[in-house]
């Protein structure tokens, strides 16, 4: 969800009633939880109180609080591959990183779409250049997608199966993916084939089953 106030009072204290308000609750839900406050901080950086250095303090109060009064909730913070493409020279990504979450959160997408011309890119390695600044640290992929190249449809069924591989190779604990027709190209929908190895996926004996206590 999206903070109260900016990074920067939220890290002074100024909201920690409103923390507890959202967090307190999920404590009663007795599963495990992932929590992020502010997904893809990158795209809302500027401003006062809005630097990633406030971004990175806002995330260790939020982990206090919530290792004190939840510890059922594990602490996501979520930034963007793009913040961690190796071509860039200005996102500097060591200042978004949390170093004392316990899980690593990230958005992963293969690019490429019909008409934009982008390269096609495998999930892993786009993970591997995020994985350099995670170091040890559980990853978690908030958001995943790719889209299905008509001419080779099977493309994209392999680039879902590899995905999984890669995450059961290197300690990727979560993935969502973004199941949505919103998108500035080609819609990230599953369909056909996509949308079964997905299914098939689901039913391996690696992902998790968590019933809700009633």
């Amino acid at each position: 969800m999206k903070p109260a106030g900016s990074w920067a009072s939220i890290a002074a204290g100024r909201h920690d009633r409103w923390l507890h308000e959202v967090l307190d609750p999920l404590r009663g839900y007795r599963i495990p939880v992932f929590f992020t406050l502010h997904h893809e901080p990158e795209n809302d950086a500027g401003g006062h109180g809005m630097a990633p250095s406030d971004f990175v303090a806002m995330q260790r109060r939020l982990l206090r609080i919530a290792r004190n009064s939840c510890p059922n909730v594990t602490v996501v913070p979520v930034l963007q591959h793009w913040t961690f493409d190796p071509r860039r020279s200005d996102a500097q990504p060591g200042r978004w990183v949390v170093p004392e979450a316990d899980v690593f959160g990230v958005d992963i997408y293969n690019p490429w779409s019909p008409s934009n011309g982008l390269r096609w890119r495998s999930f892993g390695a786009k993970a591997q250049e995020v994985r350099r600044w995670a170091g040890n640290t559980p990853m978690a992929v908030a958001e995943y997608g790719c889209r299905v190249d008509r001419r080779s449809p099977g493309r994209a069924v392999r680039w879902m199966r590899d995905a999984f591989v890669y995450t059961r190779d290197h300690n990727i604990v979560s993935m969502s993916y973004f199941n949505s027709e919103t998108s500035r190209h080609e819609s990230w929908e599953l369909h056909g084939a996509c949308e079964d190895v997905f299914a098939r996926t689901l039913r391996r004996e690696r992902v998790a089953r968590i019933r809700a206590p009633r």
